[in-house]
């Protein structure tokens, strides 16, 4: 009977598990499913657009290369930017060939005249939409096509007015290429001036073990909390980009901390 019974266990293990094949392995850290339009799926490396933010790249679905897109310079008086958003070939224009990218850029200055801008470019660098002192992009499906929202305010974060733009193109009913940390918590104020909260979805079990990178990989700062949300105060910091990462359940979630006086 013992004998009988782990021959079924074995018999089960090779049949309950056989559906499961491996497409391939990759060494990199952070791979992100793309949702390019309805019919064509990819791989995002995700961890290189953090390290590097002068271009990604796309992997086909069994782990091989598919293109490089390299970012064109910032515009004049623009360092850095705080995030790039619906990587598509249906979004932005009629032209399945061709990939498009919303970026949102930051002014190098409070004291500017544009404190931000919303560009939309095509991967060989031309640029198909541009709006300055927009912020915020969101982009979604409506009954009248995909739309694009923007909020625009000045250089001191005066608020102007909200726009929205008609698109030509389809959202994908499944993206998930936005890359500014998890879906499922927050940071707000962002940008702020060092003082913000993380704010989860769902209590986290055991609390939270939180670490402030800056741009160039230094450790600013560890804080551990039970609450949500969590606040953290961090006076003296620069203007630019800080990575705030989640240290949970052996796995790490980043976010974007941008930090602007």
């Amino acid at each position: 009977m013992k004998k009988s019974f782990v021959f079924f266990m074995l018999l089960f293990c090779i049949k309950g598990f056989s559906q499961f094949t491996l497409d391939f392995q990759s060494q990199i850290f952070q791979l992100r499913d793309l949702k390019l339009s309805n019919s064509l799926t990819k791989y995002l490396d995700y961890g290189q657009l953090t390290a590097n933010p002068d271009q990604f790249t796309i992997y086909n679905l069994d782990g091989t290369f598919y293109k490089t897109v390299t970012l064109p310079a910032p515009p004049s008086g623009y360092v850095f930017h705080y995030e790039i958003t619906n990587i598509s070939v249906s979004l932005f224009d009629n032209n399945p060939s061709t990939i498009e990218y919303l970026v949102w850029y930051a002014n190098d200055s409070i004291a500017g005249s544009q404190s931000n801008l919303v560009r939309v470019i095509r991967e060989d660098g031309t640029i198909l939409f541009s709006e300055n002192n927009a912020s915020y992009p969101n982009t979604y499906s409506t009954e009248e096509g995909a739309k694009l929202m923007l909020l625009y305010h000045y250089a001191n974060g005066q608020f102007i007015a909200n726009k929205v733009f008609s698109l030509p193109g389809e959202l994908p009913t499944s993206i998930n290429d936005k890359l500014d940390g998890s879906n499922s918590s927050s940071i707000y104020p962002n940008p702020n001036g060092g003082s913000f909260y993380l704010k989860y979805k769902t209590n986290p079990v055991g609390g939270s073990n939180l670490q402030l990178f800056s741009n160039t990989g230094s450790l600013i700062g560890t804080f551990n909390s039970n609450d949500n949300p969590i606040h953290i105060n961090v006076p003296g910091l620069s203007d630019g980009i800080y990575f705030l990462n989640n240290v949970s359940n052996g796995g790490i979630t980043r976010y974007k901390v941008f930090i602007k006086k």
